[in-house]
This record gives structure tokens, C-alpha cells and sequence, in this order.
């Protein structure tokens, strides 16, 4: 067998493994956004090396006093950040 076949088994290996986490990560969104409205909204974007592999809009960018759907340009109140900014650097630092 060449590197190269390998090569292309492995990325189609990986890339199905990867798309069933989108499904997964997809169908939870919809549940918890959509169907029970916790959080009231969410925009989620995963890109790789520059391309787009996933994108959606779930739910609403504000309840009260109307509802308005939220966009993938929705601008979002980035309040208490430390906890979710050192938790993120921490499964970076664990992932090296």
C-alpha cells in the first residue's frame, strides 16, 4: 500500500469520525436551543485550515420584550470572560 492511499484512508477515516460529532453537536443544539430554550440562542462555527465545515444559528438573540432571531452576525455581550478564557487555555495546554 502507498503513503499516499494511506494518507487519503486516514482523512476519510477522520473525516467521518468528524462529521458524526457535527451531527452530534447538531442535534444537541437543536434540542436544548430549539426544543427547550436553554440557552436562548447559540451560533457555532468550526472551521479547518481556512474552510468552513460547519455553521448554524440556533434560537434567538433576545427574548424580551419581542423575540429576534439570532444571525451568524449577531454581536454578543462578552461579559465575565475569565473562567471560559483560562479554561480554554488549559485543555490547550494539556492537549500539547
Amino acid at each position: 500500500m502507498q503513503k499516499g492511499s494511506i494518507l487519503n484512508e486516514t482523512n476519510a477515516v477522520l473525516r467521518s469520525a468528524m462529521n458524526k460529532g457535527i451531527e452530534k453537536l447538531d442535534a444537541a443544539l437543536q434540542e436544548h436551543v430549539v426544543e427547550h430554550g436553554f440557552p436562548p440562542g447559540a451560533v457555532i462555527w468550526i472551521g479547518h485550515h481556512g474552510d468552513t465545515l460547519f455553521r448554524e444559528a440556533y434560537g434567538y438573540a433576545q427574548v424580551a420584550p419581542r423575540r429576534v432571531k439570532i444571525k451568524y452576525s449577531t454581536v454578543f455581550d462578552l461579559a465575565s470572560l475569565t473562567k471560559p478564557l483560562v479554561t480554554a487555555m488549559s485543555v490547550m495546554i494539556l492537549h500539547e
